[in-house]
């Protein structure tokens, strides 16, 4: 990201602005490391969805077709609610731009404003004040999502593994009449 800004012509940083500059290096930097980190995990449970379908599919083909049913109805209202999470992000990446301009703002004017106790006051009450309140406000929301949207898919794959040992169970009685 450094090398990226050193090799950005001075008019387009101009441009961007420090402040979005700054909040790119201290927020995005940390978001794709935590991507990189993640990876693993989306591999190995890719391989294992798929070694799951394909024993599924060897056991009983209607089963798999009520399984694949259910994580379709699954994925489909997940979609929704991270959808949500990423508008949510969206936002508050925005917002915190805005934040490192106030912090810009601050620290490059701190000697104006410590002998402008007015305009020091009307920064902090009418300028970072709704920006922290929305920042506050889109993480909680972004977060609510996330976790509905995790807890969601957790429900209803313990949904789905009832239901496999309900048509079992079905199944397997009428096999013993």
């Amino acid at each position: 990201m450094i090398k990226r800004i050193l090799d950005t012509n001075i008019e387009r940083a101009e441009q961007i602005g420090s402040a979005r500059l700054l909040a790119s290096l201290s927020t995005d930097v940390s978001s794709v490391t935590v991507a990189f980190i993640r990876l693993p995990e989306l591999v190995q449970g890719g391989v294992l969805t798929v070694g799951a379908t394909l024993y599924l599919a060897w056991l009983s083909p209607a089963m798999l077709g009520v399984t694949a049913l259910w994580v379709i109805v699954t994925i489909l209202i997940g979609i929704r609610l991270v959808a949500r999470v990423y508008g949510h992000m969206a936002k508050l990446r925005e917002i915190q731009d805005r934040l490192y301009a106030d912090y810009q703002s601050v620290i490059e004017g701190r000697k104006e404003l410590a002998l402008n106790r007015d305009r020091a006051e009307w920064l902090y009450r009418d300028v970072y004040t709704p920006n922290a309140k929305d920042c506050r406000r889109h993480f909680i929301l972004g977060d609510t999502y996330h976790l509905s949207a995790v807890n969601w898919f957790n429900i209803m794959m313990l949904g789905a593994i009832g239901v496999a040992f309900f048509w079992l169970t079905a199944w397997a009685g009428r096999l013993c009449r």
